[in-house]
């Protein structure tokens, strides 16, 4: 199709609007969400790309005229087509701008279709023509879609890309004013209203081409079918420009070369195959990006279109065409209104960005320092101050209290009540500790259910207890919990007001932490004063911590052994291994003592890592036991919740050859108590096939019901259990070993001592038992010398019942 030869710039700029409506889907999907939605077996694009690249190879051989015009109107209808069937094809997240590339292209073929009536059969070459009014309306359409292609892709306001926009949109302007819309208006008098159409084309095709730029500079990625779009608008406005050139500067040339349709066939083929391309789907999807990237692209696009003015009046001295300066001049000025704009944008960016990194960073910084449930000075920054305020103490010569704070019943909350009524509850006791402090004191949250409380300038111990006292009474004031009722904790609290000569925050907090542990262990809710048997009995624990890691070093450690019999028949079932520690020169160290030593530190993983080794190759060397016998071993709390104890207890089977089943891992209760490292390492070592027992079973933290969720085999009943099923009341015994029955585990009693005691536990049922009266402790080589003798005929093991 051509355009009359008396009006060259009617037919150049509505191709042009086609090239609007193909770019309107430049804009990219957002996100990353690059073909979301799309069917991989979905070809029909395909398919659309092999019959238009068919139809533009055959457009040649079509004759020249109507049937030419006739194949490319249909060319054109088929875009709105592949447009339609594209959007209830794949559904896309916003169908608006599709809507709109739609109708534009609609209105176009419209008005192909009026022009070749027009041209082709009335032989009319009159301008301006009715479809001017087509190829016109088209543009507003176009520019519509895409301009909901750049809100919908973009989040909030980006001023700085509007004016990007803007400055490339004048220099093109300046440039096409120059080429195009200067040389048309010079060419001859014209009517007002052939100048009105021949200035509104020129406008149209600018303002698609801002929103095509506007659509470029707008963040977000590009899936396949934005760049088969890109390339559809790119042979659009290729065409447009090198027809209008044609037209105005080829003289005696009245109509544009042949081969310019075939740019515009390929611009609509690329049209319709983009609409169908699954990933249109998300060509509408909002970007994750905040602020669009500066990048060089960009930079050069806007560098290029500021040298447009003073290029233009280059290109015309060189050529020695007629100087046109005033154009020149309002562009430059235009140019220069729109960078210093710009330039104000970006240094308000900048400095918003600058400020965002300040309060970024301050934030990091404060979240580095402070816990994030309680926002309380975290354990790290606790010291910090403590070592600042010891600091000030030492200069000013008046004492620094601190009070270490262990809320009482916390874990019971936590469990019976969920996690998050725990997390809200420590907020709220966070919450009354410092509006219960002076206004210069620190509250800490050490970790857990612990806090530290820093008092600066206290007066004496009387005044600091004074304080812990208020803090132990508001602690114990019931907390209104959201949605799951009312729940209470306690404090036990450890109190030391420091001599100015200390300055070791580790030390004061070593000795606040001891302080609150005799508070807890004396009863709870209390507060109780570091002095001067505390700094004994520290001094005491320090010193046997360094003998007792020489002992685990130098191999003072021993074992011994406890026989475990059957109750029915007094048969030996096993042993239980304690380590024993006597020191050189005789001294047997208590047990408890040392272990709780060994509890506060990793001795207690390398004890009982020595443990489980020795006991199992023990076991396997008495050969004369049997392959029945099992050997227990007690677990500690650190070393049951430690990294280390599967593989530990891997090491021990594989390094002795022990059958898994054959070991026991014995742990107290309070190790099972919610969902613990420990609870997870237990049963890993089950699916080893290694079995496990809780000992000290009926203090009161699980019940026989959550027994049956626990990793464990078999419950131990400690000698005051005994001691109440021997004596007024042997129901209870009876009714507990039941109830242990019933959830299919075994049970044991340890510390039996008398033959009144084995009796009643033959009375109800008990499935084993361990204590004097069964053997009592022995080392490995008595117990040796008892297997020997049970080998040859000896009932040493089994006589327990004939006495």
């Amino acid at each position: 199709m051509t355009a009359p030869a008396s009006d060259p710039m009617t037919e150049t700029s509505g191709r042009a609007a086609g090239a609007a409506f193909g770019n309107a889907p430049t804009s990219e999907t957002a996100s990353g969400l690059v073909g979301d939605g799309a069917r991989p077996a979905d070809r029909l694009w395909w398919v659309a790309l092999v019959v238009y690249g068919a139809v533009i190879g055959l457009y040649g051989v079509v004759p020249e005229g109507l049937p030419r015009d006739v194949v490319y109107l249909v060319v054109g209808l088929s875009v709105t087509v592949a447009i339609t069937v594209g959007v209830r094809r794949h559904r896309p997240v916003v169908v608006i701008p599709w809507a709109l590339m739609a109708v534009g292209q609609l209105i176009w073929v419209v008005g192909d279709t009026t022009y070749s009536w027009q041209h082709d059969v009335l032989g009319s070459t009159a301008s301006p023509a009715p479809a001017d009014v087509f190829y016109l309306l088209a543009y507003p359409v176009f520019a519509a879609a895409m301009l909901v292609l750049v809100r919908r892709r973009q989040r909030g306001r980006d001023v700085g890309g509007f004016l990007d926009s803007l400055l490339v949109t004048t220099g093109l302007a300046l440039l096409v004013y120059e080429l195009l819309v200067r040389p048309a208006l010079e060419g001859g008098p014209r009517s007002v209203l052939g100048d009105a159409v021949t200035l509104a084309y020129p406008l149209g095709d600018l303002l698609l081409l801002g929103a095509v730029i506007r659509l470029l500079v707008a963040p977000g990625a590009w899936v396949l079918s934005v760049r088969i779009l890109l390339f559809a608008v790119v042979m659009l406005v290729g065409a447009d420009l090198v027809a209008t050139g044609f037209l105005l500067y080829a003289d005696g040339v009245d109509d544009t070369p042949w081969w310019v349709d075939y740019l515009w066939l390929t611009s609509y083929g690329a049209w319709a195959v983009a609409a169908l391309h699954p990933s249109m789907r998300v060509v509408t999807l909002r970007s994750d990006e905040t602020q669009p990237k500066f990048g060089a692209f960009r930079l050069a696009m806007l560098a290029l279109s500021v040298l447009i003015a003073p290029g233009t009046l280059v290109v015309q001295q060189l050529r020695g065409l007629p100087t046109n300066v005033w154009p020149v001049v309002v562009g430059s000025a235009l140019l220069f209104g729109l960078v210093i704009a710009r330039m104000d944008v970006a240094m308000r960016q900048i400095s918003r960005i600058s400020q965002e990194r300040e309060l970024l960073q301050a934030e990091l910084a404060f979240e580095a320092g402070h816990d994030s449930l309680t926002r309380l000075p975290n354990r790290a920054q606790g010291m910090t101050i403590m070592g600042s305020a010891l600091a000030r103490s030492h200069r000013s010569g008046i004492a620094l209290g601190l009070l270490f704070v262990d809320l009482d019943g916390f874990k019971h909350v936590n469990d019976s009540m969920g996690h998050g009524a725990g997390d809200e509850l420590l907020r709220r006791v966070a919450a009354r500790l410092q509006a219960s402090v002076r206004g210069g004191d620190t509250v800490v949250r050490h970790g857990g259910d612990e806090f530290v409380v820093i008092l600066e300038e206290i007066v004496d111990e009387r005044a600091a207890l004074c304080v812990a006292q208020r803090l132990v009474d508001v602690v114990a004031e019931p907390v209104q919990l959201t949605g799951v009722g009312t729940a209470q904790v306690g404090a036990s609290i450890g109190v030391v007001v420091c001599d100015v000569e200390e300055l070791d925050p580790e030390v004061l907090l070593g000795q606040a932490d001891a302080a609150a542990y005799r508070a807890k262990s004396s009863g709870r809710g209390q507060a109780v004063v570091f002095d001067g048997s505390f700094r004994s009995e520290l001094a005491e624990h320090a010193s046997l911590a360094v003998a007792l890691a020489s002992a685990v070093r130098d191999g003072e450690l021993v074992l011994e052994f406890e026989p475990v019999a059957a109750v029915a028949d007094g048969s030996l079932r096993g042993f239980q291994a304690r380590p024993r520690w006597e020191r050189p020169g005789g001294e047997v160290v208590d047990r408890h003592r040392f272990l709780a030593v060994a509890e506060s530190s990793d001795l207690a993983c390398d004890i009982g890592r020595w443990v489980l080794a020795s006991a199992a190759a023990h076991l396997v060397a008495w050969a004369a036991a049997g392959d029945t016998l099992t050997m227990t071993v007690a677990v500690s709390p650190r070393h049951a919740a430690s990294n280390h104890l599967v593989d530990d207890v891997g090491a021990a089977l594989s390094g002795s050859g022990l059958a898994p089943d054959r070991l026991v891992l014995e742990v107290a209760e309070g190790v099972l108590t919610g969902r613990n490292r420990a609870v997870s390492n237990l049963r890993m070592v089950r699916k080893l096939g290694v079995r496990v027992g809780v000992a000290g079973f009926g203090a009161g933290y699980t019940s026989v019901a959550r027994l049956n969720e626990l990793p464990v085999d078999a419950v131990k009943f400690d000698q005051g259990t005994l001691d109440r099923g021997a004596g007024s009341s042997p129901v209870i015994l009876q009714l507990m070993l039941q109830a242990v029955h019933s959830v299919g585990l075994s049970a044991v009693v340890e510390g039996v001592e008398r033959t009144d005691q084995l009796a009643a536990l033959q009375a109800v049922s008990c499935d084993r038992a361990q204590g004097r009266r069964l053997g009592g402790a022995m080392t490995a080589d008595e117990v040796v010398a008892r297997l020997d003798g049970r080998a040859e005929g000896e009932t040493s093991f089994r006589a327990v019942f004939s006495d």
